[in-house]
């Protein structure tokens, strides 16, 4: 959490277990930058510029860009229902 928005119970902290329904668009370049808006329910609802999309794969687990540390990117939250973020290479 961001330390500005806070949970029914005025706690600065909490779990949000967001689900995806669609990330769209389907296809996107090789060398990153599409930007990727991202359907579903439970996001975060934040100004916070620290919000991070996190990329995995179904069968291989959570994708690392330097074989250690996570691929992530920037996220912004629109609405109850959508967030975008920018692919990655």
């Amino acid at each position: 959490m961001n330390g500005r928005d806070f949970t029914n119970d005025h706690v600065t902290y909490g779990f949000f277990d967001a689900f995806v329904l669609s990330v769209n668009p389907r296809l996107i370049v090789q060398k990153g930058g599409t930007k990727l808006y991202i359907r579903g329910f439970g996001f975060v609802n934040s100004t916070s510029d620290e919000l991070i999309g996190k990329f995995s794969n179904i069968e291989r687990g959570e994708l690392t860009c330097d074989g250690k540390k996570p691929c992530t990117a920037a996220a912004q939250y629109i609405d109850m229902h959508t967030m975008t973020t920018t692919s990655l290479p």
